[in-house]
């Protein structure tokens, strides 16, 4: 697969743009042979090559402009847990905290993927013995969860609303 994503680029196939499903499928694999810091170099370039395509000049050419959006999201996210399978927790914790960032700046707050995001890094760091930044973190999570259900409920009288006349 590598030899594939090296043949692509060699002859100006962009794979970030032709399947990004290739580079983390090759990830996915190299992670579960334990060859983390192999698949943390693939995700993090894969990464650098999203934040380029997010450029002004390079995402006007894009037919779908969340594409790199979505790369940097998911490879800050596979980064931060090859990062933590290497006890480089401090990375793994700032990469997974970039993740919710970017998934939330990407979809908002009320992102499920965010919200899953923030409970597995706050067990990270209930197994670093964190337990009070993980309660932060949770409780912020509660917060957003609180406010997503009463914004539910609020659309849901509204949308069942009967006009009696």
């Amino acid at each position: 697969m590598r030899k594939f994503i090296q043949d692509s680029q060699e002859a100006g196939i962009d794979i970030s743009e032709a399947d990004a499903g290739v580079p983390y499928r090759l990830a996915v694999n190299l992670r579960s042979q334990n060859r983390f810091a192999d698949a943390e170099a693939m995700v993090l370039k894969f990464v650098a090559d999203a934040r380029t395509m997010m450029k002004p000049e390079n995402l006007i050419r894009l037919e779908d402009k969340t594409v790199p959006f979505l790369h940097e999201c998911i490879g800050l996210f596979f980064a931060s847990m090859t990062q933590k399978d290497q006890g480089k927790f401090a990375a793994a914790e700032s990469n997974m905290r970039e993740a919710i960032h970017c998934s939330v700046r990407q979809d908002g707050d009320k992102d499920p993927w965010a919200f899953d995001q923030r409970l597995r890094l706050a067990g990270w760091l209930r197994e670093w013995g964190r337990d009070e930044d993980a309660d932060a973190l949770i409780a912020e999570n509660n917060k957003l969860l609180e406010l997503y259900d009463s914004d539910e409920e609020v659309v849901t009288d509204e949308v069942f609303k009967v006009d009696s006349k």
